[in-house]
């Protein structure tokens, strides 16, 4: 540290020293640095990328739901959707992604590749300077490689990201922040026609705005036709501006409005929301940190207190699902569609 000062300081006086000179030096470099990101501009889009949109060239076929032929033999699911892997052999042989690869990539906001945020000369930058949070794990869609956790020679997709030409057609996908497109992980599972769907909202939100699951509804009624109904007053705050009536509520998804084959799928919906009743810790973490359980995730950096918090926090919002359903020996006995249902009619 005490050496970078050193040179900090030998730069400061030499730029003083020199005025003239620095002067033209820095405006060199900022143009040399602007005429390189402008004419790769106009490269990549008229070269290597001349379609406006990612996929251009497929694009009509997102979301295609199943023919009449393919209905007829009992095949509803929409095409160019394969690729389901089981969790636990996907990318690592020993019980799949770990934990803290998860947790990493969910949390990597900044990225060269960001979904439909991406910038060709900004990718080209980050690239460059070495601003990748993203991982690269095999394609489930690729027979050979859905089990691997990493490109064996990487090369090859590092000047993917340089040129901001991945996809997911390529042998491996690079993953980012799901905020870059839609933040819950609902839009993909609607499109698959999952007919049961557990989603924890766990963003920051004081105002309970509900910016991600407005999101997601919109995308998917704009790109599937998917209407998603969800009455969310029991979640909203009360009038003492503190606390809900419950955790999570159960919303309806309209399968049945583009496919009248299929029956309507379901939504069970967490938000993290203090009901009044929570455990003395968390209301005594609450009191001394009046935006929890909303705090913002630019702090990445949780101390142990925190940590708990919110893990206390999300187990006592699953057990007051599952206290709906009756006694464990009832549970058990329950099938998906009756845990539905069941927590349809009483939350």
């Amino acid at each position: 540290m005490q050496t970078l000062l050193q040179d900090l300081r030998y730069a400061l006086r030499q730029i003083i020293r020199n005025p003239g000179f620095s002067l033209t030096s820095i405006l060199s470099l900022t143009l040399g640095i602007g005429a390189t990101v402008a004419v790769y501009s106009i490269l990549y889009d008229a070269v290597l990328n001349p379609w406006p949109y990612a996929g251009m060239d497929r694009i009509s076929e997102h979301g295609t739901a199943a023919t009449a032929d393919d209905i007829a033999a009992g095949d509803t699911t929409p095409k160019k959707l394969d690729g389901f892997r089981e969790t636990k052999e996907y990318a690592y042989p020993d019980g799949g992604v770990f934990l803290g690869t998860a947790l990493a990539t969910s949390g990597a906001a900044v990225n060269p590749n960001m979904g439909f945020h991406t910038s060709p000369p900004l990718a080209f930058l980050m690239t460059v300077f070495n601003v990748r949070l993203g991982w690269w794990l095999g394609n489930p869609q690729h027979p050979d490689t859905w089990k691997r956790s990493t490109p064996l020679f990487g090369l090859f997709y590092l000047l993917m990201e340089l040129f901001a030409t991945t996809s997911d057609r390529s042998r491996y996908v690079n993953l980012s922040d799901g905020f870059h497109f839609e933040n819950l992980g609902l839009y993909e599972l609607v499109r698959r026609r999952c007919k049961y769907i557990v989603v924890g909202d766990a963003g920051a939100d004081p105002l309970h705005s509900y910016d991600d699951l407005g999101n997601a509804i919109r995308k998917c009624r704009t790109d599937f036709g998917v209407e998603i109904e969800i009455d969310l007053s029991r979640l909203r705050l009360k009038r003492d501006g503190e606390t809900s009536a419950s955790h999570c509520v159960v919303g309806k998804i309209r399968y049945d409005l583009v496919d009248p084959t299929l029956d309507p799928g379901k939504l069970l919906y967490f938000k993290p929301t203090l009901t009044g009743d929570d455990p003395v810790d968390v209301q005594n973490y609450k009191t001394l940190h009046p935006d929890f359980p909303h705090q913002p995730t630019a702090n990445q950096w949780f101390d142990e207190s925190q940590f708990e918090s919110y893990r206390q926090l999300g187990r006592v919002s699953a057990e007051s699902a599952l206290d709906k359903l009756g006694s464990p020996d009832d549970a058990a006995g329950m099938t998906t569609e009756d845990i539905f249902d069941t927590l349809e009619v009483r939350l």
